[in-house]
């Protein structure tokens, strides 16, 4: 791959990290909620924010794939969250149940999370080697 190449799967990796936090992560009873409605998602926006901007000016260098590690960790994290959260929610429900799930943006911010840590690592791998 060229180095292009892979500087802009990092900055897509990152930008959809950071745009799933704006979409719906839960419905229930035809309600959408988005993780920016709370504190974790204006989180996970600027920390994806900064990944963006590290991979545009600086995607060689180490602090770059230390924040794609950190802003993919955070993304993982909600993702377990909300589905320990709708499992919580789901047993107090009884026969209602089946009405609240997990969005779109929830399984998005997983695939974006999982690419952003496998840019970091494949870069890692690619220095250590050049290096060698």
């Amino acid at each position: 791959m060229n180095a292009n190449a892979i500087k802009l799967w990092a900055i897509a990796s990152a930008a959809v990290l950071g745009l799933s936090a704006l979409l719906p992560w839960v419905t229930a009873l035809g309600i959408s909620v988005a993780l920016i409605e709370g504190t974790d998602g204006v989180f996970l926006l600027a920390t994806s924010a900064a990944a963006v901007g590290v991979a545009v000016w600086r995607p060689e260098s180490v602090g770059a794939r230390v924040l794609a590690v950190f802003a993919g960790g955070l993304g993982l994290y909600e993702f377990v969250d909300i589905f320990s959260t709708i499992q919580d929610v789901r047993a107090e429900a009884g026969l209602f149940a089946g009405l609240v799930s997990v969005a779109f943006g929830a399984y998005l911010a997983c695939a974006a999370a999982l690419s952003l840590i496998a840019w970091a690592v494949v870069t890692q791998f690619k220095l250590v080697t050049v290096r060698a």
